[in-house]
């Protein structure tokens, strides 16, 4: 693992100072290893746009960096949230059934729509969407976070500021099997 600033700088979101991308990867990696099993949380923050479009870049940043504390202040201890991109963010739970992930989720997204963000206007709620999917025996970073993303986008498709959990790896094999049947 990188040391010293150009670790920093790469491993570190400059804006929210969260674990960058790549540092996710080396956790999911981790975990990996570890064979404990996990979840992952996708977070989309609803209407992004807007905010910056009515407000500014400046105030978008400040949700940005706001809603990543709110997100951690919500985790457990171990649980690696991260920038995933522009308004996107991911969460490893390690060690963590879907059932846990989903609470977790739940929890989230409730602080979230209940939290007021100050705009010289006063104050305006931020919501969000989340994705929840748990790890599959041997299954691969990439097709985990296509099921959560997959699991995400049902709720933004159902009105937002939810979360949606995608079915079990095995589950939707099973499903799939006794279609064919």
């Amino acid at each position: 693992y990188l040391q010293g600033e150009f670790a920093k700088k790469h491993q570190t979101d400059p804006l929210t100072e969260l674990p960058s991308r790549a540092s996710f990867d080396w956790h999911f990696r981790l975990a990996n290893r570890e064979n404990t099993g996990k979840s992952i949380i996708m977070v989309d923050i609803d209407h992004f746009k807007a905010i910056n479009d009515e407000y500014g870049h400046p105030l978008g940043d400040k949700v940005l960096c706001e809603v990543a504390k709110l997100l951690q202040s919500q985790l457990r201890k171990g649980d690696i949230l991260a920038r995933w991109g522009g308004e996107e963010f991911i969460i490893l739970l390690p060690r963590a059934k879907l059932s846990v992930a989903c609470e977790v989720a739940e929890r989230a997204r409730a602080t979230l729509a209940n939290y007021g963000f100050a705009t010289k206007n006063g104050l305006i709620n931020v919501t969000a969407s989340f994705g929840v999917a748990e790890g599959g025996a041997n299954e691969g970073q990439e097709s985990l976070i296509v099921r959560a993303d997959e699991a995400l986008y049902r709720a933004k498709n159902e009105g937002r500021n939810k979360f949606r959990a995608a079915l079990p790896l095995n589950a939707s094999r099973s499903a799939e099997l006794l279609s064919v049947i």
